[in-house]
């Protein structure tokens, strides 16, 4: 993915608009509206020691 500026709340791109971020931990990305497919996509990364788990949810309607 890439942005129209630096990662954050309000920056735009391919999938969408960032409507929720938290560094290292979690990106909410907003579809962009005309695409059919109201809701966001989130992605979040939880540490597990050594090693971290990445996950993707998407909330449609």
């Amino acid at each position: 993915m890439t942005f129209d500026k630096p990662v954050g709340v309000g920056a735009s791109g391919t999938h969408g608009t960032i409507s929720a971020y938290e560094p290292g931990k979690l990106i909410e990305i907003t579809f962009p509206s005309g695409t059919g497919i109201p809701g966001t996509h989130t992605f979040t990364v939880t540490g597990l020691g050594d090693d971290c788990w990445l996950g993707m949810t998407s909330t449609l309607g």
